[in-house]
């Protein structure tokens, strides 16, 4: 997992089992929510089951996320 990519789960896995807007877990992960690379970040974890997205502009750690993906 990449740093971006543990900063975002890392957000996820404080807030659950709440889901968060996309643009407060870019806030709290310190990415502008606008960008692409952080609609890549959110891609990757979304490709390897660690986030889901519950409802449209939202996401939430998957119930399949493994915490050991993080380390």
């Amino acid at each position: 997992m990449s740093s971006g990519e543990k900063k975002v789960f890392d957000v996820l896995v404080e807030a659950f089992p709440d889901d968060l807007s996309k643009a407060d877990i870019a806030e709290r992960a310190g990415f502008s929510p606008t960008s692409g690379g952080y609609g890549q970040l959110l891609a990757r974890l979304n490709n390897i089951n660690a986030i889901e997205y519950p409802r449209q502009g939202y996401a939430r750690l998957s119930k399949y996320a493994s915490l050991e993906e993080a380390r």
